[in-house]
């Protein structure tokens, strides 16, 4: 439902988020389908969504019912890596002794409903923005437990609160842009961290017209991860 003044959403819809051009932090309700890791496609999620809009500015709160995690390759797969070495698969979590780690996903229940709210406004020539997302976590961790004197790993998707802010801007034939998310792992169930990213554009037109395009994008991106609880 479009309106002047809002925008209201209600079904499964691809959830972006963030500002930057290559990788984005701060895009992590966008789950991707790892089948063809060279063509990812993205996938949509649930979501109950209003964008409201305050002169430049647009207000987001939306409430995501189902839990949505990136679908990897099958196990047969060529993209999972070598089976002789399971310690060291490329898409998963994966047992050294050959067995496969269970799964325990945020299954559809009141107490793993995700929630995200985001404000973004261009001011004198910055586009900015600032998200908060609390619920499951797209990327599992890894836990152990005794049953029986077996030791079982498991993957979870435990709770977090991402925190994120990011700019962009533009300079004659240069576009900056940087972003920054800190992940809060509640009980420190998983890390606590600062992933960054910082990059810029440039825009090659008068060459690209010779050759016959409108215009050559030449985009260079620098991301860094630093943890500060493990």
């Amino acid at each position: 439902l479009n309106q002047a003044d809002y925008n209201v959403t209600l079904g499964r819809k691809i959830f972006a988020n963030g500002l930057s051009t290559i990788y984005s932090p701060s895009d992590r309700l966008r789950p991707r389908d790892g089948n063809d890791p060279l063509d990812q496609k993205e996938l949509g999620i649930w979501q109950a969504r209003l964008d409201y809009f305050l002169n430049q500015a647009t207000i987001t709160a939306a409430v995501l019912p189902v839990f949505q995690a990136n679908k990897g390759p099958s196990d047969t797969s060529r993209w999972m890596g070598s089976k002789k070495d399971n310690d060291n698969r490329d898409f998963d979590f994966h047992d050294t002794s050959g067995n496969q780690i269970e799964e325990d996903r945020a299954n559809i229940a009141a107490k793993n409903i995700g929630y995200f709210a985001r404000y973004k406004n261009t001011y004198k020539g910055w586009d900015l923005f600032f998200s908060f997302y609390h619920g499951p976590n797209l990327y599992y961790v890894l836990r152990e437990e005794d049953r029986g004197g077996t030791r079982v790993k498991i993957k979870e998707s435990v709770k977090v609160g991402n925190y994120a802010a990011g700019f962009s801007t533009t300079y004659k034939k240069w576009e900056f842009h940087g972003e920054a998310l800190l992940n809060y792992s509640y009980d420190g169930k998983d890390d606590q961290y600062v992933s960054g990213l910082g990059g810029a554009t440039y825009t090659i037109d008068d060459l690209a017209k010779k050759v016959g395009l409108e215009q050559i994008d030449v985009t260079v991106e620098y991301g860094g991860e630093f943890i500060l609880k493990a």
